[in-house]
């Protein structure tokens, strides 16, 4: 089996555990907006965007944001995030 693929079933199979997960913790999250200091004008690409947890929280302060990840687990995850969260704006793309 190729990597991709090994990876898309992997991931696929721990999707749902990366909307509450990983780097989501709202303090992490908080110093990376901070470090970053968007003003509105910026376009955001989060590469291996898994359930969306930091293109998400972009959101609402970047011009534009994109995630981006190889599984369309993933994608479901970060579709219902930006429900949850009230996303409009935001854009997945998966490969």
């Amino acid at each position: 089996m190729d990597r991709k693929k090994r990876v898309t079933r992997f991931f696929g199979k721990h999707a749902a555990a990366y909307a509450p997960a990983g780097h989501s913790a709202r303090q992490d999250l908080d110093r990376l907006i901070s470090l970053l200091s968007p003003v509105g004008t910026e376009s955001l690409l989060d590469v291996a965007t898994a359930a969306g947890n930091t293109a998400l929280a972009f959101a609402p302060l970047a011009g534009r944001v994109v995630g981006v990840d190889l599984t369309p687990e993933m994608g479901r995850q970060f579709a219902a995030q930006a429900e949850e969260r009230g996303v409009n704006d935001a854009d997945l793309l998966w490969t």
